[in-house]
């Protein structure tokens, strides 16, 4: 599980920037550090899950997917409605 994290970083940090957003970008990396650290607990992945909703729809999308592969989402799918719905509104955006 260590090599697929370690893996999981490099090509993150290999491939050029696609217009990833900073929020998105600190995410991944945040996920990859405690991945690395050792394992995630219940509590992590329902904070992740809660998480979710401060990006938009696209980036909840790429959020999910970086999640599911390196192994941390698990279990259902989530609706279609959860994954577009508008981003919740935290006060930083303009």
């Amino acid at each position: 599980m260590m090599r697929v994290a370690a893996l999981l970083a490099l090509w993150g940090s290999a491939l050029p920037a696609l217009a990833e957003p900073a929020s998105l970008q600190a995410f991944r990396e945040e996920v990859a550090a405690q991945l690395l650290a050792g394992p995630i607990g219940a509590a992590e992945v329902a904070e992740y899950r809660a998480r979710l909703a401060d990006f938009t729809p696209e980036d909840r999308l790429r959020a999910i997917i970086f999640l599911r592969r390196s192994g941390i989402m698990e279990g259902a799918p989530l609706s279609l409605t959860a994954l577009l719905k508008p981003a919740r509104d935290t006060g930083d955006r303009k």
